[in-house]
Formats: C-alpha cells, structure tokens, sequence
C-alpha cells in the first residue's frame, strides 16, 4: 500500500510533472531474511512536449 502524490504545470508546449510515493507497509518482517531492508519511497520527474496539428 502506498500513498501518492503529484503535480503538473503546463508552460506553452512544455509541461513539467511531478509526482511523490510513500509506502505506508511496515516491512520489518524482511530485515530477519538478511542483511537488506526495503525502500518504498520514489520520486518521479517527468518533461513533456505537445505536437499540434494546426
């Protein structure tokens, strides 16, 4: 289970998003399996272009 979270702004042709995950599981049951734990968190960065056909 994870939370999310995001945003985008549009400047003319370019738009710009972003975008935030937090895992909300308790993963302490992994750490007994070896020397690891996990890691739910990510970022997301993203650039678009938009093509008109006008």
């Amino acid at each position: 289970m994870a939370m999310e979270v995001g945003a985008g702004l549009r400047l003319g042709a370019f738009q710009l998003n972003f975008q935030y995950g937090k895992g909300l599981n308790d993963h302490k049951s992994y750490r007994s399996q070896g020397d690891f734990k996990t890691i739910q968190n990510k970022y997301t960065f993203g650039v678009s272009y938009m093509f008109s056909a006008e």
